[in-house]
């Protein structure tokens, strides 16, 4: 098994599903799989609440979401 960490920088919405397509994936293969939100991407955890995004609630609900910065 190996081990993936995903470090969310940019802000838009596209890249980042393309993160969590990706480790939703690899965590589906049996990899250790972590996502990160860090700078602007920390804007990113609202938008994907509010309109119930189902892959990152997917993520979320699997346990893949390791953090969110708070100083960004």
């Amino acid at each position: 098994m190996d081990k993936f960490l995903f470090y969310g920088m940019t802000g838009e919405k596209m890249c980042f599903q393309h993160i969590l397509l990706n480790a939703l994936d690899l965590a589906a293969s049996g990899h250790e799989v972590k996502i990160i939100f860090e700078g602007a991407s920390v804007k990113l955890v609202s938008v994907f609440e509010e309109e119930k995004h189902p892959l990152y609630l997917k993520a979320k609900d699997s346990g893949i979401i390791a953090g969110v910065c708070f100083a960004c």
